[in-house]
């Protein structure tokens, strides 16, 4: 798994940093919406391994009454759903910051990822 996670990281590395960059005003906003990014929550993978492992595993064993898991379910999903919106919050604010040094952030991230790829396989 860790040369699979790596060699990923590395291909998602090299499509950032050889990325072209786009033309702000030729964006399409058909998928820039909160529409769109209310129902994408729905298919989300991330979100979808955390509900199921922390139910299965803190919840479920440690409460028994049908009550408290719901209270502690509904807890759960505000904080999967305050941290999905923190991210677009934020991501909203840096967007113009991002298009304006897009080749710059690209590089960064790229070599993040290279650097990430080499510490999980050297670990």
């Amino acid at each position: 798994m860790k040369i699979f996670g790596a060699i990923y990281l590395l291909y998602l590395a090299y499509k950032i940093g050889t990325s072209k960059g786009t033309d702000a005003q030729s964006f399409s906003n058909r998928y820039n919406n909160i529409k769109f990014g209310m129902l994408l929550q729905f298919v989300n993978p991330k979100g979808v391994i955390y509900a199921l492992s922390v139910v299965a595993a803190f919840i479920t064993p440690n409460f028994e009454h049908f009550s408290i898991q719901i209270i502690l379910i509904t807890y759960l999903a505000l904080i999967g759903f305050l941290s999905s919106f923190s991210w677009s919050v934020f991501g909203s604010i840096f967007k113009k910051f991002i298009n304006q040094h897009e080749l710059a952030f690209n590089i960064i991230m790229a070599l993040l990822l290279v650097y990430t790829a080499i510490s999980i396989l050297f670990t």
